[in-house]
Order: structure tokens, then C-alpha cells, then sequence
């Protein structure tokens, strides 16, 4: 049985948790429905977590192998938000398989992003961009890092939010090559490469083409 670090083992049980209750309440929304009648999710990444076998504790829980594509994505936003909480330092994140970096960086900015468009840069912080590219890099998404450096430059030299930072930051991200500038896209990407288990058992950074 997979035993996870004892740091993290906090968001993961809350991402568990949050993630039975997104279940919940959408199979109670849906048993309302009429004849003719679907539900809307506003959250791109989510169209509604569908049903999948949970455990009770997280002690165990091999996440990236749920078989439900809206419950995993669903759970992997959920853990990006919780591993924030949980303030790590960059250093104990090098101490943890890799995934678990991926996951707080990564997806954690792309959040951001989905709710605060190019603002995202400034509220998550040079030194914090710096090590979401880093990750990004470590799966595979270089012209992403790359077109995310040049945004942040340009977001800065026009005054941010209130200068003409949003256009700025734009353009300069679109100006160069990008196969990942589909966010959707890009984010069921960045899930797919993460159910390769050794993201999440092992410390060394696995290639991000190999899957199970």
C-alpha cells in the first residue's frame, strides 16, 4: 500500500473530503432535475464530479488512478489549493516526490489564472513564478515556461494592472511558439502526465512522456 509523506497527508485528506462533497451535491442537483434539463458548471476544468469508489482515509489513496476524469480533475484543483495552505517551503517541496511540487506550482497557477487572468502574475510573486516555471519545465511544458517569463516581463514593464498590463502580457506570451497555449488543453495535459505514479512515489523526476 502506498503510504503518503506525513506533510502532506493533511491536504490530501481535505482535497478527499471536498471532493465527496462536490459529488454529493451534484448527484442531489442532478435527482432535481426535470426531463430535458442539464447542469452547467462554470469551472472549465470541471463539468461535474461523477460517481467513483473513495476510500474512507486518505492513508493509501492512489488519487491519480481514479478512473472518473471530472472526480480527478476535480481533486487535483482541489489538493493545488490545499497544498497551498499548507505554506510549505520550497525546500521541503525538494524533499517530496515531485508530483506534489508539480501540483502546488503548477496547477495552483493555473487556478489563479482561471479566476484573475494575467493578475495572477503579480499575485502569486516573482519568486513564486520563478518556481512555477521551474516546474512546468520538469513535465515537459518548456515553451510554456518560456511564453509564461516572457508575459510576466511585460505585465511588469507596463504598470500591471494599472498600466496596460493585461494586453502586454498577452501579446508577449503569444508572440513566440506555444503547443500548450490551450489552457483546457493544457490542463488535462498536465493531469495526464500526472497519473504516472512515479510522480507521487518516487523523488526522482520521471519522464513526463511515459505513462502507466
Amino acid at each position: 500500500m502506498v503510504s503518503h509523506p506525513a506533510k502532506v497527508l493533511p491536504a490530501i485528506e481535505a482535497a478527499l473530503t471536498n471532493l465527496k462533497e462536490d459529488i454529493r451535491s451534484w448527484g442531489e442537483m442532478r435527482g432535481r432535475l426535470k426531463a430535458g434539463q442539464d447542469l452547467i458548471s462554470f469551472n472549465p476544468h470541471v463539468s461535474g464530479p461523477g460517481a467513483e469508489d473513495l476510500p474512507d482515509s486518505p492513508a493509501g489513496f492512489r488519487f491519480w488512478e481514479m478512473e472518473d476524469e471530472d472526480s480527478y480533475s476535480t481533486f487535483m484543483e482541489n489538493l493545488a489549493i490545499q497544498l497551498d495552505m499548507l505554506e510549505l517551503s520550497p525546500e521541503e517541496y525538494q524533499k517530496l516526490p515531485p508530483g506534489y511540487g508539480v501540483v502546488r506550482y503548477v496547477l495552483r497557477f493555473e487556478t489563479h489564472c482561471k479566476f484573475s487572468s494575467w493578475l495572477a502574475l503579480e499575485n502569486v510573486g516573482p519568486d513564486d513564478m520563478a518556481l512555477v516555471r521551474q516546474n512546468y519545465r520538469k513535465v515537459g511544458l518548456e515553451s510554456e515556461a518560456e511564453a509564461l517569463e516572457r508575459a510576466e516581463t511585460a505585465w511588469y514593464a507596463a504598470n500591471g494592472h494599472e498600466g496596460s498590463g493585461y494586453e502586454a502580457a498577452s501579446e508577449a506570451y503569444n508572440s513566440g511558439d506555444n503547443a500548450f497555449r490551450d489552457e483546457d488543453e493544457r490542463w488535462f495535459r498536465l493531469l495526464d502526465i500526472l497519473r504516472n505514479e512515479s510522480w507521487w512515489l518516487d523523488r526522482e523526476v520521471p519522464n513526463p512522456s511515459v505513462r502507466p
